[in-house]
């Protein structure tokens, strides 16, 4: 939550050199692990369609982003 938060290593760092948290690289690690996965399950789905979707309900429109580089300033990658 500290790094969605701030995105300083520092921080995070300190906080798991104090035994609060853990490292900043392993945040990123599971972050870009999280992103991966998403990307491979819309792949396998073939649409770009958030899971959280309910069958049933009507959505006029949904947004979704799926750009899970935490260094990018523009989601065109």
């Amino acid at each position: 939550m500290v790094h969605t938060k701030t995105r300083k290593r520092k921080l995070v760092d300190r906080l798991y050199d104090l035994g609060l948290s853990i490292s900043y690289d392993w945040v990123l690690a599971i972050s870009t692990e999280l992103g991966d996965k998403i990307c491979h399950y819309y792949k396998m789905e073939k649409a770009v369609c958030p899971p959280e979707l309910k069958v049933g309900l009507f959505t006029t429109a949904a947004v979704y982003n799926i750009d899970h580089n935490p260094s990018s300033t523009r989601a065109n990658d």
